[in-house]
């Protein structure tokens, strides 16, 4: 009976040891999770906020700044919260400078710098509803040949009149040529426009 007694406490040690081992925590095992993939030039901007700094060139100290505020950005559910009048003198051209950025990230994110080191793959497009306005580019990519960007332009005003002004700005990551059509929007802008 001994014999017995003492392969069931054997068997019984084991049994204990090997469950003991399998909970243990392999401390050799050292693998952590994957991080998450990073950002690519093919992902779209947030951009929450966008301001427009108007320059008339003919006389540079009048300058006048107009905001453009949609807190959850482009691809978000809720609307603008700020959308500025843009008023423009007749007959006069008027320098832009166009400053995006992100308030959602912390500290706020100076989006247009990006856009700029990411000019092969961006392009601002202007269009106008019920006034005469010419828009035009003051600012290039490094393509051959150079193609349009946007964040500095200008606009060239003739008669006054009431208006809209939309102001779009187009990832195109490596399929870039000039058409509105090409890529997704990283921002869609309407602004109402008064030429006086």
């Amino acid at each position: 009976m001994k014999p017995i007694k003492t392969l069931l406490r054997l068997m019984l040690i084991t049994g204990i040891l090997l469950f003991q081992n399998s909970c243990k925590k392999n401390e050799d095992d050292t693998t952590e999770p994957a991080p998450p993939p990073p950002a690519t030039q093919n992902d779209p901007e947030l951009i929450t906020r966008m301001e427009i700094t108007f320059t008339d060139s003919a006389m540079p100290a009048n300058q006048f700044t107009c905001l453009y505020i949609d807190p959850d950005g482009q691809s978000g559910s809720g609307a603008p919260t700020q959308v500025d009048t843009i008023r423009l003198f007749a007959s006069k051209t008027y320098l832009l400078n166009i400053k995006l950025f992100n308030d959602l990230a912390t500290p706020v994110d100076t989006v247009s710098n990006q856009i700029h080191n990411e000019a092969n793959d961006h392009q601002f497009f202007f269009s106008f509803n019920q006034i005469n306005v010419q828009a035009g580019y003051r600012d290039l990519d490094t393509q051959t040949p150079p193609q349009p960007l946007g964040l500095q332009a200008f606009w060239r005003t003739t008669a006054p009149g009431p208006g809209g002004a939309g102001i779009v700005l187009k990832h195109q990551a490596g399929i870039k040529d000039g058409n509105i059509a090409t890529g997704i929007p990283d921002l869609q802008a309407g602004m109402p426009c008064i030429v006086q």
